[in-house]
């Protein structure tokens, strides 16, 4: 789904709906200014989103942080400090794996 308005859909989730490493919330980013009509929108830090999305394990979200990757605009060793605050064990060692797939690839 798209929005005419903006060229895109964004969609909230609650923070349940998605695995966060502990601190998230003291890195949330806020956006606001005339592009957003006055409304704070909080968002999150770029590694506890990369954490979450490595853990869905999507194809999509494969490629999202691929594209991170290979612009400049991440590197995966902050995500694998990071990925040390995720809840469950499972969830480091996805995001641990994704990042040693992402270093080779």
């Amino acid at each position: 789904m798209t929005d005419d308005t903006f060229g895109y859909y964004a969609h909230g989730l609650p923070p349940a709906a998605c695995a966060l490493p502990e601190g998230w919330r003291s890195r949330l980013r806020s956006y606001r200014n005339e592009n957003t009509s006055g409304v704070t929108g909080w968002c999150l830090d770029l590694q506890d989103l990369v954490c979450a999305k490595l853990v869905a394990g999507r194809e999509k979200d494969l490629e999202f942080v691929a594209a991170l990757v290979r612009s400049g605009q991440l590197a995966l060793d902050q995500v694998c400090e990071r990925a040390a605050d995720l809840p469950a064990a499972d969830q480091r060692e996805r995001v641990m794996a994704a990042c040693r797939s992402l270093a080779t690839a």
